[in-house]
C-alpha cells in the first residue's frame, strides 16, 4: 500500500477515536476548539530493537527460569543457542540460569525510528490537513496563547 495512502487512512481512524482527556473542562465552546494531532504510526515511527539496544532487564543481568524437566519449555531451551547451566531441583524441576549479555525469550523490543512524527490540523467537517512541523508548532503556540489569554480575561477572541 502506499505509504501516503496508508497515514491518511490511519489519520482518519485516529480522528475517529480522539476523545478530549479525562478531566478537561470545557473552557470555550467545543465548536471553536482546533484539534490538533502529533501521531507517531506503530508500523512506521518504531522498529524492532535487540535487548542491548533497550538495556533489557535480562540482558544486562541474566535470568533464571524454572520449568518441569520433561516439558517442551525445557526441551526448546536445551536446542536453543542460549548459554545456560542447567540445575536439577527436586520434585521434577529444572532451573535454568542464563548468563548475560544474550537475548531474553520471547520479548518483542521496540525503539522509535527516528522517524518525524505526523502532524495533522483538525477540520471543522471532522477531516484531517496533514501540516509541516514548524507552521504546527507555530500555531499551536499562538492558540494557545489565545486561550491563556482568553482564561485570564474571561473573554474568547476567535481568530
Amino acid at each position: 500500500m502506499d505509504r501516503t495512502l496508508y497515514i491518511g487512512r490511519y489519520l482518519q481512524s485516529f480522528a475517529r477515536r480522539a476523545k478530549p482527556a479525562a478531566g478537561m473542562v470545557a473552557l470555550l465552546d467545543p465548536r471553536r476548539y482546533t484539534k490538533r494531532h502529533a501521531v507517531q504510526i506503530p508500523e512506521i515511527h518504531f522498529r524492532d530493537a535487540t535487548c542491548e539496544e533497550v538495556a533489557c532487564k535480562d540482558w544486562t543481568f541474566g535470568w533464571r527460569t524454572i520449568v518441569p524437566t520433561d516439558s517442551p519449555q525445557a526441551q526448546y531451551i536445551r536446542h536453543d543457542d542460549r548459554r545456560y547451566v542447567e540445575v536439577v531441583r527436586g520434585e521434577g524441576l529444572v532451573e535454568f540460569q542464563f548468563h548475560a549479555g544474550q537475548r531474553c525469550f520471547g520479548r518483542q523490543h521496540r525503539v522509535q525510528s527516528g522517524e518525524p512524527a505526523i502532524f495533522a490540523k483538525g477540520l471543522k467537517d471532522g477531516g484531517l490537513v496533514l501540516q509541516e512541523d514548524d507552521r504546527f508548532i507555530d500555531e499551536f503556540n499562538e492558540d494557545t496563547k489565545r486561550l491563556f489569554v482568553a482564561k485570564s480575561t474571561g473573554s474568547y477572541t476567535s481568530k
